[in-house]
C-alpha cells in the first residue's frame, strides 16, 4: 500500500485529508454551538470545549505529524511562524486586557494584535532556524 519512494497512495491520502477536514468541521461547529451557553459559566460546557479544542488539536496532529514536516522543510517553516504568531498575537491581547479589565477600543485593539502577530512571526521564524527545525 505505502511506496517508501514516493509515499501513501493517492486515495488513502486524500481520504485521510477528507477525514481530517470532516473531523475539524464537527469541532468547530460545535464549538459554536456550544459557545453561546459558554458564555452562562456552565461547567459542563466548559469541559466540552475543552474536549473539542483536545480533539482538534489530536486531529492536526494526525493530519500533519512529525514525519510530515520531516520530508516537507517549507511547511514546517510557514506552520511553525504561523503558529508562533497566532499564538502571540492572542495570548498578549489575552494579558493586555486581563491587565487593563477591559478592551481596548477597536483601532487600537486591532493595530496591537496586528503587531503581536508580526513580531510572533518574526521571532518564531527566528526561534525555529536557531533550533534547527527546518
Amino acid at each position: 500500500m505505502v511506496d517508501s519512494y514516493r509515499g501513501p497512495i493517492k486515495p488513502l491520502k486524500a481520504l485521510r485529508y477528507l477525514l481530517v477536514i470532516a473531523i475539524l468541521t464537527v469541532i468547530a461547529t460545535s464549538v459554536i454551538i456550544f459557545y453561546v451557553s459558554f458564555l452562562v459559566e456552565n461547567a459542563i460546557y466548559r469541559y466540552i470545549v475543552i474536549v473539542l479544542y483536545a480533539l482538534a488539536a489530536i486531529a492536526f496532529y494526525l493530519a500533519y505529524g512529525r514525519d510530515y514536516y520531516k520530508r516537507r522543510p517549507k511547511e514546517s517553516r510557514v506552520v511553525f511562524v504561523l503558529c508562533s504568531a497566532l499564538l502571540s498575537g492572542f495570548m498578549i491581547s489575552a494579558i493586555v486586557v486581563g491587565l487593563l479589565g477591559h478592551p481596548l477600543p477597536f483601532p487600537y485593539s486591532l493595530l496591537l494584535f496586528l503587531a503581536l502577530i508580526a513580531v510572533g512571526a518574526f521571532v518564531g521564524d527566528k526561534v525555529g532556524k536557531k533550533l534547527g527545525l527546518y
